[in-house]
């Protein structure tokens, strides 16, 4: 296969290709105060101390309802409160250790 070089008359002028640009780089800065990225990252340990990494990336849309701030925070795996007042929830490295709001009075 042979790449010929284009023809001056074939080219865009490089004005349009700028301009294009331009309005591309911001329709992206709009867009980017709208989007959100979270990236999530799963650690599992073996037994013999080693641990392999899962990752995972999430983009959604933020609501026009809510204030536009940046947020910090974590992702923590919960499960049923049953699960929560088991021996097994009492294990080092069981992620959802949570209060048990179940025994509260009013």
């Amino acid at each position: 296969m042979m790449i010929l070089p284009r023809r001056g008359s074939d080219r865009v002028p490089d004005s349009v290709v700028l301009v294009i640009f331009v309005v591309a780089a911001s329709l992206g800065t709009v867009f980017a105060k709208d989007t959100a990225f979270v990236e999530v990252v799963l650690f599992e340990s073996s037994p013999n101390g080693d641990y392999t990494t899962y990752t995972t990336g999430l983009q959604g849309r933020f609501s026009k309802a809510g204030a536009t701030i940046s947020a910090e925070g974590e992702i923590v795996q919960g499960g049923s409160m049953t699960t929560q007042n088991s021996p097994q929830s009492q294990t080092p490295g069981f992620p959802s250790q949570l209060p048990d709001f179940s025994s509260s009075t009013p």
